[in-house]
């Protein structure tokens, strides 16, 4: 029998171990990478077992990865291998609504960090169900129903059209039954409105109409659901398009100056729907056919459009110099022409981005920024954008006179990536507060200097004398050593534990601002708080800032 030596047996037990060490290695590497979420869900106050709860990142991208994880008996869950970033975490309980009205709760995480007492209170949603039919009383089958909130908050005019989606369906028999709604009051209603789609294909597609049987949202009826109630007998008459009357808009686009028509200029029409109060909310709708194209003298017609107001404008494209002011119009039971736009050459911005620093990455990717101009006067904003060239040269036209501020934009998979700009030049001249451009001024020698810088603030947004006021806090970021005014985040995103992180600053020092909204109370005299930080390339700064939310005096 062979013995094997003391220095062949090492070997072998070296051999045999190296691939257990590597991949005891290789799992810590991840497990700190990666994080988890971990909470209760109860109903009305007592835990409720087999929920699922859905922790989603990749949000604003094109593709969204999602993580999940089922109550136990006691409620409890925890959603693991959670990456760092930011992600939305909320129950998937279609017919519960949770407690606090939030539909989710968001979270920024640190690679490797256990987010803990992430709960949800839940509650029975409520159920509104009715028929819907035509005026020979015929079952409209396969119809979304949808509803929308049916009071305006003052505060908040994104809360004018909310909708909710689930169930909203009608059956064989034109039923329909929508369930999961917050307690408040809704508007309900069947089908699209067609003076939000002008110049749309012909179609079978059912009339908009509200509960009980009207056209206008200024007239519909209220609907209340309150907790875990069903309203039935909420039930529409509805015709399809195919029987109303369309009309047509027609006119022409001349030069401003000459009085020459202008060709090949695509018209998009905006049509304005009333909302409660008198108050107008605005959809434009861009039609591709020829219909809404200039011929050679100028001429476009628009068909397919129903009684309503509306503006016509020119769609210039990106690499086009002209510009003209919006035309209003409205139809009342019939075609309407005549109608004149004069268009002028605008003004336009040229000039180039420069890189700063030693980022050989960034350099090599100059063609093909994207550089938006945005204008803003007193009739409201105009923007237009454009790709850079190989050497970081843009032109932008058709700009009309106003205060302009440039942005710049990465081109990359997933959601477009902000560059950071240290400062715009006019000629050698720092430009703090946007460039001034007069009515067709042609606006050159412009340099705007970027980079990718890679410093980090990461906060956290603490309360004395009362609890975080849900997703009522601001933050934003200044720097602090220029004198110019210079802004450098004015969305900062806040978590539901008042975590904020702010990446690719450049070194220097900064102030990190946070305040809290208070309805009806003055913006100055809202609870805020300030800290100075200093950033350095490549490190994360920690930064604290403390809010009292004592009533004032």
């Amino acid at each position: 029998m062979k013995f094997l030596t003391s220095e062949t047996v090492i070997c072998l037990l070296l051999i045999s171990c190296s691939p257990l060490l590597s991949l005891k290695s290789q799992t810590s590497v991840k497990k700190s990478s990666s994080g988890s979420v971990s909470g209760t869900v109860t109903l009305k106050g007592k835990p409720v077992a087999g929920i699922t709860v859905v922790a989603s990142n990749g949000m604003g991208g094109p593709q969204v990865n999602t993580y999940q994880a089922k109550t136990d008996q006691d409620g409890h869950y925890r959603i693991r291998d959670v990456p760092p970033g930011s992600c939305q975490v909320k129950p998937e309980a279609p017919a519960f609504v949770v407690s606090d009205n939030s539909r989710g709760t968001t979270l920024i995480i640190d690679e490797g960090e256990s987010v803990e007492n992430i709960n949800f209170d839940l509650a029975k949603g409520g159920v509104i169900t009715g028929r819907v039919t035509n005026s020979e009383g015929q079952p409209l089958i396969e119809q979304p129903v949808s509803v929308m909130l049916g009071e305006i908050n003052p505060n908040n005019s994104g809360d004018f059209n909310i909708g909710m989606t689930t169930g909203g369906r009608t059956d064989d028999r034109g039923v329909y039954r929508i369930f999961g709604l917050r307690q408040g009051k809704y508007k309900v209603y069947v089908g699209r409105s067609e003076s939000r789609f002008p110049g749309g294909p012909r179609t079978r597609a059912v009339q908009q109409t509200f509960y009980p049987d009207v056209r206008e949202v200024s007239k519909a009826g209220i609907v209340e659901v309150s907790e875990g109630s069903e309203t039935k007998n909420i039930d529409i008459t509805a015709d399809t398009n195919d029987t109303s009357q369309k009309f047509s808009a027609s006119g022409r686009i001349i030069d401003g100056v000459s009085g020459q028509p202008v060709s090949n200029l695509r018209v998009g029409i905006q049509s304005f729907s009333g909302g409660s109060g008198g108050r107008s909310f605005g959809v434009s709708s861009f039609s591709t056919s020829t219909a809404s194209v200039t011929d050679s003298e100028g001429q476009f017609k628009v068909e397919g459009l129903v009684n309503g107001k509306y503006a016509i404008f020119i769609d210039s494209m990106p690499d086009s110099d002209l510009r003209a002011d919006n035309v209003p119009f409205e139809i009342s039971d019939g075609d309407v022409t005549g109608l004149v736009i004069k268009s002028f050459k605008g003004a336009s911005v040229s000039g180039q981005i420069v890189v700063e620093g030693d980022d050989k990455s960034l350099r090599s990717r100059l063609a093909g920024l994207i550089v938006q101009v945005s204008v803003q006067n007193s009739i409201g904003g105009h923007g237009k954008s454009a790709l850079t060239l190989q050497d970081g040269n843009f032109y932008i036209g058709g700009l009309p006179e106003g205060t302009a501020v440039v942005s710049v934009q990465l081109r990359q998979s997933g959601p477009v990536k902000p560059l950071m700009i240290s400062r715009i030049e006019r000629d050698g001249v720092i430009q703090p507060h946007g460039l001034e451009i007069k009515d067709g001024e042609q606006v050159t020698g412009v340099k705007v200097f970027v980079n990718s810088s890679n410093g980090t603030i990461r906060g956290v947004v603490k309360f004395e004398n009362g609890e975080m006021p849900g997703n009522h806090v601001s933050v934003w970021v200044t720097r602090s050593d220029q004198t110019r005014d210079s802004t450098i985040s004015s969305s900062v995103q806040v978590d539901a534990r008042g975590h904020f992180v702010v990446e690719g600053l450049p070194a220097g020092t900064y102030e990190v601002n946070a305040s809290v909204y208070v309805p009806g109370q003055q913006r100055r005299t809202q609870p805020s708080g300030k800290q100075q930080v200093t950033v350095a390339d490549g490190v994360v700064s920690e930064v604290t800032i403390t809010i009292d939310l004592s009533p004032g005096p």
